[in-house]
C-alpha cells in the first residue's frame, strides 16, 4: 500500500527499511524483530510503496487483566532496534525532546488559563532536561514508540512508521511507551495503574533481550513525554475530559 507524505519525498525512510531488512529485521524466524519491504515512490513523488504485512496493533492487548505477554515482546523488540548496528542520517538530542514538550505545555496553558501557574511548572522541568545530567544511552530510536505502531504477528513483531527514525537517547523510546500507557490507562479506565502489568512486562522484556536504562532517565523522560500529552487531549475529539487527570498524574511523578 501506499505511505504518502506532505513535505518533500521521503528518501530516508525506505533506506532505512532495507537497512534494517538487510541486518536480518525481514521476518524470518526467530528475529526480535521485522520491516516490512519499502520502497520510494517513482519520478520523485511524494509517497513510499510498502508491502502490507499482517497482525493486529499491540494496542488491542491494552486490556486490563490481559495477557501482558505481547508487550514483553515489544520490549524485546525495542531492545533489538536500539542496538542494532543501523545509523540514520537524523540526530535527536535532548534539546530537540525539549523544545517538542514545551509548545505542547504552551498550547495546553494557552487552552487551560486556570491552569496556568500548575503548566508553568512543569514548563520549567522540561526547559532543564538539556541540563539535568541524566545518563544518555545512545540508540537508534523509533522516536514514536507506542502500542499503534508495533503490530503482533503469531509471535512476529512488526515495526511500522519508522519516519522519525534517529539517533538519540533509549530513554525517549522507553519512556514514550510507558507515557503511552499510562496517558490510555488514565483516559480509558480512570487510573494510571490499570496497565501497570504491562508496563512492567515491557521493560521486562527489554531487559531479557540485554537493554538497560538509567531509572532517573526514564522517569525523566515518561514525565515529559506525558507532558505533551497535555496538549494532544485537547486536539484529538474525544480526550478533552483526560486533561486535569492527567494533569493530576504529571504533577505526582517523580
Amino acid at each position: 500500500f501506499l505511505k504518502t507524505r506532505s513535505k518533500r519525498p521521503d528518501l530516508a525512510t525506505p533506506s532505512l527499511h532495507h537497512a534494517l531488512r538487510t541486518a536480518g529485521f525481514d521476518g524470518h524466524p526467530g528475529s526480535a524483530f521485522a520491516v516490512a519491504e519499502m520502497r520510494a515512490g517513482p519520478g520523485g513523488l511524494r509517497v513510499c510503496l510498502l508491502v502490507r504485512v499482517p497482525g493486529q496493533p499491540l494496542a488491542e492487548f491494552q486490556v486490563p487483566g490481559g495477557d501482558p505477554a505481547p508487550f514483553e515482546s515489544a520490549g524485546r523488540a525495542l531492545a533489538a532496534l536500539h542496538e542494532c548496528n543501523v545509523t540514520p542520517d537524523r540526530k535527536w538530542q535532548a534539546e530537540d525532546e525539549a523544545e517538542v514538550a514545551v509548545r505542547a505545555l504552551d498550547a495546553a496553558a494557552a487552552r487551560h488559563p486556570e491552569a496556568g501557574d500548575r503548566i508553568a511548572v512543569l514548563r520549567t522541568r522540561a526547559a532543564g532536561l538539556p541540563d539535568s545530567g541524566l545518563i544518555y544511552k545512545p540508540a537508534l530510536l523509533h522516536r514514536d514508540f507506542y502500542p499503534d505502531q508495533v503490530l503482533v504477528d503469531d509471535g512476529h513483531m512488526w515495526l511500522v512508521d519508522l519516519d522519525l527514525a534517529a539517533r538519540g537517547d533509549a530513554h525517549v523510546d522507553l519512556g514514550n511507551m510507558l507515557a503511552h500507557l499510562d496517558e490510555y490507562a488514565i483516559r480509558q479506565h480512570g487510573a494510571s495503574e490499570a496497565l501497570e502489568p504491562q508496563k512492567v512486562a515491557f521493560l521486562r522484556g527489554y531487559a531479557a533481550a540485554g537493554g538497560t536504562w538509567c531509572n532517573a532517565a526514564l522517569m525523566e523522560l515518561h514525565a515529559v513525554s506525558l507532558m505533551r500529552h497535555l496538549d494532544i487531549c485537547n486536539r484529538i475529539p474525544g480526550r478533552s475530559a483526560a486533561f486535569r487527570p492527567l494533569l493530576e498524574h504529571i504533577e505526582s511523578c517523580p
